[in-house]
């Protein structure tokens, strides 16, 4: 948990430092939104750092506690009541920054995958994914480590080892690091193939403030490239996921200011025109984008 006096701090930093309308120094699209508190979650998540629509669930929201808690995963409804708890076997909660909600529909199982890839004193060498199958009640832990993780503790410039957001895009998972140094934020790409390997960069992005949680909105055109919301403190940056020969890169195409949302940790879209978003108070809000 952090003091009152640096989420004081992270929400100043959102609001006044320059430059956070732009990517890779260029001009982002200022997308409009409406934005309205309208619940809180369930007492049980004191410290909401993650959110996952269910896909064709009428009302099913994943998420989980921050780092410390127990090893659970809690379902609830769009207005934050709780539906059910799933106790993850065999796993630790280190430090848990985000999930995603995978169905397989070949081997007719669903899948949630939890990230246990905090790292704020950016001490840690190996970070963790956790496979857990709903179907079968089990997980696999995929260990992994960054290609450029070189010293084990690094400098105070150099502390860009920390994430709070990831995603998978066909066989590939993408980590984006937190940015608390001041050099661009870095997307990971981990291949879906074995149980321990190396997490290499595919892309460098240039953005104020740091990255706390992502979401993809699958696109229904396939001649159309997916979305993918990154929240930040006071801003939401909107890029499209555009596939490459050997992995994807990320295309911004706009921005959402939001301040006075406290330490937003968690986003996740309901609809092309909907986000649901969640801080670490427990309090969830919906976006609704003017066109």
């Amino acid at each position: 948990m952090i003091p009152v006096f640096y989420t004081v701090l992270f929400f100043l930093k959102a609001v006044f430092t320059p430059g956070l309308d732009r990517i890779d120094h260029k001009r982002v699209h200022l997308i409009h939104v409406n934005k309205h508190k309208i619940a809180h979650l369930d007492s049980l998540i004191d410290e909401s750092s993650a959110l996952a629509r269910v896909p064709d669930s009428s009302d099913c929201i994943l998420t989980l506690n921050d780092s410390g808690g127990k090893p659970e995963v809690f379902a609830v409804t769009g207005h934050g009541a709780l539906l059910h708890t799933y106790s993850i076997p065999f796993a630790k909660n280190k430090d848990w920054e985000e999930l995603i909600y995978i169905e397989d529909t070949i081997n007719h199982q669903s899948h949630i995958v939890i990230g246990d890839v905090g790292n704020n004193s950016n001490k840690k060498n190996e970070l963790s994914l956790y496979d857990y199958s709903i179907t079968k009640d089990s997980i696999v832990q995929h260990v992994f480590y960054y290609e450029d993780r070189m010293a084990f503790q690094p400098s105070k410039e150099n502390m860009n080892y920390d994430c709070e957001a990831f995603f998978k895009k066909d066989s590939a998972y993408y980590f984006i690091s937190k940015n608390r140094s001041k050099g661009p934020v870095k997307i990971y790409q981990l291949i879906q193939d074995t149980i321990y390997h190396k997490a290499v960069i595919v892309q460098k992005i240039l953005l104020k403030g740091m990255v706390t949680a992502c979401s993809v909105l699958s696109s229904q055109n396939k001649n159309k490239d997916d979305k993918l919301v990154v929240l930040t403190y006071g801003r939401i940056y909107l890029f499209y996921i555009h596939p490459t020969n050997f992995a994807v890169k990320l295309i911004p195409y706009g921005v959402i200011p939001f301040p006075g949302c406290g330490q937003a940790e968690g986003i996740t879209w309901l609809n092309e025109k909907e986000l649901l978003m969640s801080n670490e108070k427990g309090n969830l809000f919906r976006i609704l984008i003017k066109r």
